[in-house]
């Protein structure tokens, strides 16, 4: 049974999950969004860390990394998280070809792909906007 995402009040902080294999990226998108005002739960560094993460941090919103390294990418744990949660997936991502893109559009359809390297201001635009849709 899939559980409805939790809505978050404008005066609460939200909560957030990084995904990226890559431990500096990680670091900066971690310092950017805490920066923001934002609390990151936690930082996963594969496919099968976000699910539980996701699962047993229960963040408002996952900022995810689609290539992993090493097993499952970020399409396929973004999909098995939902299969889970309502959750909002933002896909942070340098491989944004037309396989890839088609990949997010069929398994995880409303979740936004921002190219790296990310522009300034970028990133928070488009945290907001999907905290906004919940």
């Amino acid at each position: 049974m899939l559980a409805e995402a939790r809505i978050v009040a404008p005066s609460r902080v939200a909560r957030l999950l990084i995904v990226e294999d890559e431990l500096l990226i990680a670091w900066s998108l971690r310092e950017s969004l805490s920066a923001a005002g934002h609390e990151v739960v936690s930082i996963a560094s594969t496919a099968d860390e976000a699910v539980a993460m996701a699962e047993d941090g229960e963040p408002d919103l996952i900022v995810m990394d689609i290539n992993l390294g090493r097993g499952g990418d970020g399409v396929d744990a973004g999909a098995r998280i939902r299969g889970r949660r309502a959750v909002p997936i933002l896909f942070v991502t340098a491989y944004r070809d037309d396989r890839t893109l088609a990949r997010v559009a069929e398994n995880v359809p409303d979740a936004p792909v921002l190219a790296k390297p990310l522009l300034p201001g970028e990133l928070e635009r488009a945290v907001k906007k999907a905290l906004a849709a919940i």
